[in-house]
């Protein structure tokens, strides 16, 4: 099977040299009829300001409407550029930025902050559906496998949005649409792609129509043996590595091995909807030390399903809800030190949501939205058995027999006309966690055995308020104006911490307060353009605390450490983007992000993690009826890892650095896709990321502070795909 499958690869390969040497030396012919037809419906939505996202209120609105900042990737952008991975996308997107720390592999950083892996303060939602995970109130970006082919569009929609998304809607929602079903969408695809690090895929899609019901199957299987990378040129001290077990020549290649499939089914019939969403991961990662052998094990297995209903009962009112159901579970199994070293991590939740929306029009001035919002936390579990680190041996926490974790909340959202261009947008959220009774458990069979149980009482309800002014000039220039704010609550996983630390404070929730102007432009049928100017006010951060120790009788235990809301963040910032389409099959996109991050708490350090700096360009260029060539390429400033007040400095001062100040970098991607290659619908895409092979360094992250000089990232990737479009 792999000889019949390398011979189909270098037939491949030598059909795409052969193709790219002939047509280096043609000039552009004519645009197709039908790309013609595609692009001018596509301006003159973007003209008239008709562009419609569901994402920002759960209900279709146009963008132009919408009391927040938005981007919309669509199907062609995804396969013009040609990225690989929803990583690649997202990274290419307006003040988004990855972090890799060698673990999570995807961590988004916003608009200047960063809170660590597993990028709580965004909501991931595929095709609505919420993939927050239940222990750590996480939405893991490195867990969300959606192959690149299986998305429709992409909704992300930025700044806080609690009112109508709930806890953990800090900096926005990002939606992974991935069952449209239009006139010009194909009825199935099939492809195959190979590329640097031995990265193989399998993709295989079907939609279609049996009379009222609709429906949408995607299903991927990924397999890449990950970056290799030498191990002493991401440490100050190359020896250093010994005290590991390792020597100085070992790398990471072998040891962020990953395997991915993907399932999801979408179903819909009149006003009913189903969804299903399966994933199981396995790959390799490095945390907390540089592996010894084949690196840390991880597998993740997930599973989402979800009934929608939704009915318009008049012109004037319309309802629409869902249930779902979702499981998680992780299990690491960690190689350390020693081929024999023994070391495990095991999370598992489940729980459902149940959510209810209306929406009214009482008067043709007045839009009304009203919503109510349950998740149950029925079973959570954290084992920590690392006997390598003390303080992870044995570990457990559950929550306690007849207790689950409730979160329920109301809101309302209003919109008023009391001008044709003037439009008034208020909301609020009334949301509250009720309490509830964990226990933990640590030295399990040693003699240090402890067990503690604690309620977790913080059920004040929260308000959450929203408001916004939206003046149309005309219907190609819009101006908003924005105030939110967003919650956070205390996750299951950051409140046992608390316990094994033996601390009876309950965190408290995190919060987020946002001011922002947003200018939307249509300069011409050929230009478009917007910026957004925004201060951001993050206040109760949960910050793991350093203090000075009491325990004069142990001079070698002066610091204690613990979590505790004493984070304090002020971001100012602005964002501009410029799109430009001369002509038919040609366009360009400069895009940036200006933002300055103040710690509040400690205003002499520079806040870690955050990159004054951003910048986004892209470019196609179609050549003929077939054939389109991209450009992509990013910039990302220069970051400061974190501060640790422990660290004893050569003057037997304290606190420095965990790591070196990483460098900014620039990176360009190409691109170039062939449709209708032997048959119509078959087509060739040949995608190089990091053209340049510059080296990319992710600053050193607490969780994972081996690496000082910080984490090498990938160089020079190649991904080559041959698939084929059915009708």
């Amino acid at each position: 099977m792999q000889n019949k499958f390398w011979k189909i690869f270098q037939f491949v390969q030598a059909i795409a040299v052969l193709f790219l040497f002939s047509t280096s030396t043609l000039v552009a012919a004519e645009t197709a009829e039908q790309s013609l037809d595609q692009e001018i419906s596509y301006i003159q939505a973007e003209w008239q300001g008709t562009e419609m996202i569901i994402t920002a209120a759960k209900k279709l609105e146009r963008i132009n409407d919408v009391p927040a900042s938005v981007v919309v990737i669509k199907r062609e952008d995804i396969e013009r550029y040609g990225y690989k991975t929803l990583s690649e996308v997202l990274e290419n997107i307006p003040g988004l930025y990855n972090l890799d720390e060698y673990f999570s592999r995807t961590n988004l950083g916003v608009r200047g902050f960063w809170s660590g892996e597993g990028s709580p303060n965004l909501i991931v939602l595929i095709n609505g559906v919420n993939q927050i995970k239940g222990d750590n109130d996480q939405n893991p970006l490195g867990d969300t496998h959606v192959p690149v082919e299986a998305i429709d569009r992409i909704e992300i929609v930025r700044g806080p949005m609690s009112v109508i998304y709930g806890s953990g809607a800090f900096y926005g929602v990002i939606n992974i649409i991935t069952n449209q079903i239009s006139e010009s969408s194909p009825g199935a695809i099939a492809s195959v792609s190979y590329g640097t690090s031995n990265t193989k895929r399998l993709f295989v899609r079907k939609s279609g129509r049996e009379g009222n019901f609709h429906f949408t199957f995607n299903g991927s299987i990924y397999k890449t043996d990950g970056l290799d990378q030498p191990y002493k040129e991401m440490v100050s001290q190359p020896a250093s590595l010994l005290f590991y077990g390792i020597s100085k020549n070992h790398r990471t290649g072998g040891r962020l091995q990953e395997e991915q499939k993907y399932f999801q089914f979408s179903g819909a019939s009149k006003d009913f909807t189903i969804e299903f969403i399966y994933v199981d991961s396995n790959r390799e990662s490095i945390i907390p030390f540089p592996s010894l052998d084949q690196g840390n094990h991880y597998e993740y297995q997930q599973m989402r399903i979800a009934f929608g209903y939704q009915n318009k009962i008049s012109d004037t009112f319309s309802l629409n809800g869902k249930l779902t159901y979702s499981t998680d579970n992780t299990h690491t199994k960690y190689d350390l030190f020693t081929e024999d070293s023994y070391g495990v991590d095991h999370y598992s939740s489940d729980f459902y949501e149940l959510e209810l929306n209306a929406f009214l029009n009482p008067h043709r001035d007045l839009e009304i939205a009203l919503g109510a919002y349950s998740r149950n936390l029925l079973d959570i579990a954290i084992n920590n058995d690392l006997p390598l680190v003390p303080q992870l041996t044995n570990n457990y926490a559950q929550l306690s027999e007849d207790n689950d974790v409730t979160t329920q909340a109301v809101y309302a959202q209003f919109t008023y006309h009391p001008l044709e261009k003037f439009s008034l947008i208020g909301g609020f959220r009334l949301e509250q966690q009720l309490r509830y009774k964990l226990e933990v458990s640590s030295g399990n069979a040693t003699p240090n055995f402890l067990k503690t149980e604690d309620t977790y009482n913080k059920e004040d309800p929260e308000i959450v308020p929203r408001l916004a002014a939206l003046y149309s000039f005309n219907s190609r220039n819009i101006l908003k104006f924005l105030y939110g704010k967003a919650i956070k609550h205390a996750s299951f996983g950051n409140n046992t911490e608390q316990l094994f630390n033996l601390l009876t404070d309950d965190l408290s929730n995190e919060y987020i307060t946002t001011t922002e102007i947003n200018y939307i432009s249509q300069l011409s049928s050929t230009i478009t353009g917007s910026v957004s100017v925004f201060h951001n006010l993050l206040d109760d951060l949960i910050v793991r605390v350093v203090k000075s120790s009491t325990n004069a009788e142990d001079p070698n235990n002066r610091f204690s450490s613990f979590r505790d809301n004493k984070g304090k963040l002020i971001t100012n910032g602005i964002e501009f983007s410029l799109n430009v389409k001369p002509m038919f099959g040609m366009g360009a996109e400069i895009s940036g992000t200006l933002q300055e991050t103040e710690d509040k708490k400690n205003s002499e350090l520079e806040v870690a993690y955050s990159p004054k700096r951003l910048g986004y360009f892209k470019a196609f260029y179609l050549m003929n009826d077939d054939w389109t060539v991209s450009l992509t390429g990013t910039y990302v400033d220069e970051m400061e890892p974190a501060w640790d007040e422990t660290v004893t400095n050569s003057d037997s001062s304290f606190g420095n650095r965990i790591g070196k100040k990483i460098d900014g970098y620039s990176v360009f991607g190409a691109n170039a896709r062939l449709e209708n290659l032997f048959s119509k619908g078959t087509y060739l895409n040949l995608r190089v990321s990091n053209l340049g092979d510059t080296e990319i360094r992710y600053p050193t992250y607490t969780a994972n502070s081996w690496a000082t000089e910080g984490y090498i990232g990938p160089g020079r990737e190649v991904l080559l795909t041959i698939g084929k479009q059915f009708n």
